[in-house]
């Protein structure tokens, strides 16, 4: 993730971060297990400050940066402060709109995120090195020999404010919290929201993976023993129907971790070096699978009558059939209904969003 000084140490919620603060251990000292995936090995005793903090991200002079930590991350940061450090699990509307535009933020301004935005390009540039090899009677397949470098920060800056501007896309979702009594702990990549839906996961729809679907999931891990969950309450109910409190043990545990290795990008953190042979069994069967890719199909081909071959198509993004989720989740009855028919759970407010996105896009081109 990208965060910009000492709010690092208010907002990156690793766990050894928050529980380091609750031991009331020095910020600049505060120190974290990592795992890097890039060296395929694990690093002891990094500094939380510049393990998670790249500078220039967006731009040259940290003004998108600076943005978002003021608007943004600093009000999340004092919520997470009274989530962890005080128990305070009422929470408020207020309380809400700062911590959802955070949330909404992280799943769009990531390196993972700017590898996923890369991937929807190539997707769609790639259909077109098909078409003009098909056009020219030449190999199609020839296009799979290369992809196109992006190198522009003006997209994940425009992502990052576009993320959090769609805050708003979750605040029907309800809310949950769930304990770690195990003796595992939670472990946090560098992508640590992670978003899915269980109720579309055999459903190929354009809209079955976006933020205004029916059934969206949200799983946010705040400390090594706490991980904060967003769902559609009218397909999913989590844990007790009485609480919004839930323990687990380590099968769920398991799960939930195998959803951080599997998002990230270079690196996960823990606390404990006693979960390190775990999470290398977590890496080597959940590593290398993507949770969300990027396909683009022909819709049609045809000639206007001016010599023009005009070809239409569709880029859309598919997520992975998982398996399985935690044992907390149960679906009710009603999204076995649902399941085969993509809906919105709020058509007007995705309809809003989608009709700007575009006024947008025709105002640059």
């Amino acid at each position: 993730c990208n965060f910009e000084g000492d709010r690092i140490h208010d907002v990156i919620p690793t766990a050894v971060n928050l529980s380091a603060r609750t031991e009331h251990l020095s910020q600049m000292s505060l120190k974290t297990l990592i795992y890097s995936i890039i060296r395929g090995a694990l690093e002891f005793n990094q500094s939380i400050k510049k393990r998670f903090q790249k500078e220039f991200f967006y731009d040259n002079d940290n003004q998108i940066e600076n943005f978002l930590g003021r608007v943004i991350e600093t009000p999340a940061s004092k919520v997470l402060n009274e989530i962890v450090h005080e128990n305070n699990l009422n929470f408020s509307p207020e309380a809400r709109s700062k911590l959802l535009p955070f949330i909404a933020s992280l799943l769009c301004r990531t390196p993972m995120a700017l590898q996923e935005t890369d991937s929807m390009r190539n997707s769609t540039l790639n259909q077109v090195v098909r078409e003009v090899l098909r056009l020219n009677s030449l190999d199609e397949e020839m296009a799979e020999e290369g992809k196109f470098i992006f190198e522009d920060r003006d997209t994940i800056s425009l992502a990052a404010l576009n993320g959090a501007e769609k805050w708003i896309s979750l605040n029907d979702l309800a809310l949950a919290f769930v304990f770690n009594k195990s003796s595992l702990d939670f472990y946090i990549s560098d992508h640590p929201v992670f978003a899915y839906n269980w109720l579309y996961r055999k459903f190929s729809h354009p809209e079955a993976s976006s933020m205004f679907a029916t059934g969206l999931q949200i799983f946010f891990p705040v400390s090594y023993n706490l991980t904060l969950c967003l769902y559609d309450s009218e397909i999913y109910r989590y844990g007790r129907r009485d609480s919004m409190i839930i323990e687990i043990e380590s099968d769920d545990v398991e799960i939930l971790n195998s959803f951080q290795v599997s998002s990230a990008k270079s690196s996960v953190g823990f606390r404990s070096s006693s979960s390190v042979s775990n999470l290398k069994q977590l890496y080597g069967k959940y590593g290398n699978r993507t949770i969300h890719k990027w396909e683009t199909s022909v819709l049609s081909r045809h000639n206007d009558g001016d010599g023009q071959n005009i070809t239409r198509t569709l880029t859309v993004r598919r997520q992975l059939e998982l398996k399985r989720m935690p044992s907390f989740v149960h679906s009710r009855k009603i999204g076995r209904k649902k399941a085969n028919v993509c809906s919105l759970r709020n058509p007007l407010l995705a309809q809003a969003f989608y009709e700007r996105e575009r006024k947008n896009y025709e105002s640059e081109h």
